[in-house]
């Protein structure tokens, strides 16, 4: 851990201290006392990307954002808590970052990056979805996207109370993968649960429970801590994905787009078809206007001279998806105003 890209900060959470790499997330984090309330914030619901509804609210809060002199609070976090829901922690941050003009929101949404999850679900068996730490730098997504590289980073959180435990918890970015550490600090026993955050440019060939391989990858893994254990360690060794759709997000909408649209090829006779016309639905009513429909891929071809983006491999669909919703609402909401 790089001393200098640090910043702690006291959390929103009783008694926690809470540790980011030096930015505007860091200096947010920075403001938040444990006596700033935190707002309500809303509930999205199990796998809320499959759902049709959530791509048309996520083009409704673009639309009501993108034009805006400054970010309102409550849809920032909206936006963040959909960016998580889809592994996009890049995007999530910022959108914390945006809530700066109001604590209580910034409060309430700090837990879902760091332990992973909301306060009523700090107990004895608790599952904890941790995000990848902030960027260390406004360079390192552009960074990272040219070489292919890996931005090393980390956060902290101590004095986390768990049941009848308190512990810390550190999830870092290293060179050949990620590691979560979980130390206990007081009290007595806890169960937890957690599953090791992806990085959308690589994937896990291995994942490790205290360095022990675990027979199942992609789950929240259960560890038990007792007072007196040393550290138990999450480690997921990082397997390079060749490239499978552009890293870059460009100065303004392909020309090619903006003339003959978007199609999403769509698999033959799929129950997903009608959630890939909402996916479309929401790119033509979204800010950016993008013409967009779905094609059956069992149809024949027809003249188009737009772009095509194979959606038919439910293995690789939704991030794909991701990467369409991260790139149309940074564009989005980088409009001129």
């Amino acid at each position: 851990m790089l001393l200098g890209l640090l910043l702690a900060a006291t959390a929103a959470l009783p008694g926690a201290r809470v540790e980011l790499p030096a930015g505007l997330a860091a200096d947010l984090a920075a403001r938040l006392g444990p006596e700033t309330r935190p707002a309500e914030l809303p509930l999205l619901g199990k796998d809320p990307w499959a759902q049709g509804a959530t791509w048309k609210r996520w083009s409704q809060l673009l639309v009501q954002e993108a034009p805006a002199k400054e970010p309102d609070p409550a849809r920032r976090a909206e936006l963040a808590l959909l960016a998580l829901e889809q592994g996009r922690y890049d995007d999530a941050w910022e959108r914390f970052a945006e809530c700066a003009s109001s604590p209580s929101v910034a409060a309430a949404l700090l837990p879902r990056f760091l332990p992973g999850t909301d306060l009523a679900r700090l107990e004895d068996g608790a599952v904890l979805a941790p995000a990848l730490p902030p960027l260390s730098s406004k360079e390192a997504r552009a960074a990272g996207s040219l070489r292919g590289g890996v931005d090393r980073r980390s956060m902290r959180i101590d004095g986390l109370a768990v049941g009848s435990a308190v512990i810390a918890i550190r999830v870092a970015v290293e060179v050949e993968g990620v590691q979560i550490d979980v130390a206990h600090l007081s009290g007595g026993p806890v169960k937890l649960s957690i599953a090791i955050p992806k990085d959308p440019r690589f994937g896990f060939s291995d994942e490790y429970v205290d360095w022990y391989r675990a027979e199942a990858k992609g789950i929240a893994h259960a560890i038990s801590i007792q007072p007196g254990d040393e550290e138990h360690t999450l480690y997921a060794r990082f397997e390079p994905r060749a490239s499978e759709w552009p890293t870059l997000l460009p100065e303004r909408v392909p020309a090619q787009i903006e003339s003959g649209g978007l199609l999403l090829e769509a698999r033959a006779g799929g129950a997903d078809l009608e959630l890939l016309r909402a996916v479309a639905a929401s790119l033509s009513d979204g800010p950016l206007r993008l013409p967009a429909a779905v094609r059956d891929s069992q149809r024949p071809p027809e003249a188009f001279t737009g772009i095509t983006i194979d959606l038919s491999d439910p293995a690789n669909r939704s991030r794909k998806l991701a990467w369409i919703a991260g790139a149309v609402e940074r564009r989005s909401l980088a409009l001129p105003r």
